[in-house]
C-alpha cells in the first residue's frame, strides 16, 4: 500500500525468484530509512525455478513519507545481484479520529451505532452515559448525543452547549421543545409532547456526500423511527438527507439532516430507533453494508473539517521518475473567490538540501508551475506568497521513485524474442 494510517500495522509483501537455484537458505530484511527493522530466513527450492513468499507485519508509528528498502542475501555463484534490492515509498497519515458516543439512558441505538463505527479501522469510540461523561472533551473529533436532555442533568448539558465540536443529535421522542430550541438545531419547532412513527424518505438532490445506488434504495424499506408528534422547520442552508414520510405521503419536514452554528458542522436524526434500520438492513441483504454506510458517511462527513486556508497547493506525495511534475495553487481573498495577483514563490530542497527557487505561473483563477523530471529521492518544499500586508506559506513533501524495471527482471524472454524476429 503507498498510504498507511498512524498506529496502525500494515503489510509489506515479498516475492523472490530463484533461477536455477540450489537448495540454499538467505535472509531477507527490512529497512526502514536506512535502519533495519525486520529479518527472516528463507530457502530457495533446489529447481529450475523456485518462488518463495514472506510478508512484513509493520507498525506506523511516525507520520510522514517512508522510504523502505527490501534486501536479500547474496548466494554464491549468484550471477545478477542487481535486482537484490528493492524500493518502496509509503505515506503514513494521523487519520484517526476520536469519537464520544454519548447516552443520556440505554438505548438500542447505541449498539447499533457502535458496532457500525467499528468496523472503521481510523475511528476509535469511546461510549458513555451522561452521568460518567468524560471530563477533558477536547480529544474528541465529533460528540454524538442520544436523547439530549431526558435526563435532566442541566450541569453537563450547559457545559455540552458551550463545546465547540461538531455533533451528531439524535431526538427522541422524549427530548423536550424547549430543549431543541436551546440546541439551536432547527428554525422553527413546535411539538405537543406525544410521539408519532414516521417512516423516511430519501432526498434525491441530497449533495453533501453520495450514498450507493444499493444503500438509497434500502431507504424504502427501513422502519418508522420515533419521533415528537407536531412540525419541524430547519433553515434554508440545511442539508436535508431524508423527509418524514407518513403512508405514501413525504411531508416537508425533515427526519435525517445537516447544518452549522457558526463554523461547526452538525447532523441531526429527528428519531430514535436506528436500530431498527440495521435489522431491516441485514433482514433484505444478510448484511449491515447499507446501515454502516450511513452511519459512517455521517461521521465522516461531520469530522472532515472545512479548508479555510486562503493559500493552497495541490501536490501529491508520490511521482515516478519519469513523471513530469506539476503543482497547482489557488490563492483567495478574504471573501473566498479566487484570485491571481500576488506572486508565489516555491522553495525545492532535495536531499542534500540543495535549494531551487522556483515562481508559479499565474491562470485565469489559479497558477501551475511545472517541475519537469526530477532525479529520484525525497524532497521538501516551501510555498508562501505576501498579499496586503500578510505572509501565507505552505509547507511538504514528495518522492520520486526510482524505476526499477529492468533491474528487477534480468531474464531473456526467448519466446517473445522469436515472436518479434519471426514478425
Amino acid at each position: 500500500n503507498e498510504i498507511a494510517f498512524l498506529n496502525n500495522q500494515f503489510p509489506i509483501e515479498v516475492t523472490i525468484e530463484g533461477n536455477l537455484s540450489n537448495k540454499k537458505s538467505f535472509n531477507v530484511s527490512l529497512f526502514d530509512n536506512g535502519e533495519k527493522i525486520k529479518t527472516e530466513r528463507l530457502e530457495h527450492q533446489d529447481s529450475d525455478y523456485s518462488l518463495l513468499k514472506t510478508k512484513f507485519l509493520v507498525d506506523a508509528k511516525t507520520t510522514g513519507v517512508h522510504h523502505y528498502v527490501v534486501k536479500i542475501e547474496t548466494i554464491k555463484g549468484e550471477s545478477n545481484i542487481q535486482n537484490n534490492e528493492r524500493s518502496i515509498y509509503v505515506e503514513v497519515l494521523d487519520d484517526r479520529s476520536n469519537v464520544l458516543l454519548l447516552a443520556e439512558g440505554l438505548h438500542p441505538d447505541i449498539g447499533a451505532i457502535k458496532n457500525a463505527l467499528n468496523q472503521e479501522q481510523n475511528i476509535e469510540v469511546t461510549s458513555s452515559l451522561i452521568k460518567d461523561i468524560p471530563n477533558d472533551l477536547s480529544d474528541f473529533d465529533l460528540i454524538i448525543w442520544h436523547s439530549p436532555g431526558i435526563s435532566r442533568n442541566n450541569s453537563v448539558f450547559d457545559r455540552l452547549l458551550n463545546v465547540n465540536k461538531p455533533f451528531w443529535y439524535i431526538i427522541g421522542s422524549r427530548t423536550k421543545q424547549s430543549i431543541i430550541e436551546q440546541l439551536g438545531i432547527a428554525s422553527n419547532v413546535q411539538t405537543t409532547g406525544q410521539s408519532d412513527k414516521v417512516g423516511v424518505a430519501h432526498n434525491e438532490f441530497f449533495k453533501p456526500f453520495e450514498l450507493s445506488k444499493e444503500t438509497r434504495s434500502n431507504f424504502a424499506i427501513f422502519p418508522p423511527l420515533t419521533i415528537n408528534y407536531g412540525k419541524i422547520q430547519v433553515n434554508n442552508s440545511s442539508n436535508i438527507l431524508g423527509y418524514q414520510k407518513v403512508g405514501a405521503i413525504t411531508k416537508k419536514d425533515p427526519l435525517y439532516y445537516f447544518g452549522k452554528k457558526g463554523s461547526q458542522k452538525f447532523g441531526v436524526t429527528y428519531g430514535t430507533g436506528l436500530w431498527s434500520w440495521k435489522l431491516a438492513d441485514y433482514q433484505k441483504n444478510s448484511n449491515n453494508t447499507a446501515f454502516n454506510e450511513i452511519i459512517s458517511k455521517t461521521i465522516q462527513y461531520l469530522i472532515i473539517k472545512e479548508n479555510t486556508s486562503r493559500l493552497r497547493i495541490k501536490l501529491p506525495t508520490l511521482f515516478n521518475a519519469d513523471e513530469n511534475i506539476v503543482v497547482n495553487a489557488t490563492f483567495y481573498n478574504k471573501s473566498y473567490q479566487p484570485i491571481t495577483d500576488p506572486s508565489i514563490s516555491f522553495e525545492l530542497f532535495n536531499e542534500k538540501g540543495d535549494k531551487i527557487d522556483y515562481s508559479f505561473l499565474p491562470g485565469d483563477n489559479s497558477y501551475s508551475l511545472d517541475l519537469g523530471r526530477l532525479l529520484p529521492g525525497k524532497y521538501q518544499w516551501l510555498a508562501n506568497c505576501q498579499y496586503n500586508g500578510e505572509t501565507f506559506k505552505k509547507e511538504g513533501s514528495f518522492v520520486v521513485k526510482k524505476l526499477e524495471l529492468e533491474s528487477i527482471n534480468t531474464k531473456a524472454n526467448h519466446s517473445l524474442l522469436n515472436q518479434i524476429a519471426t514478425n
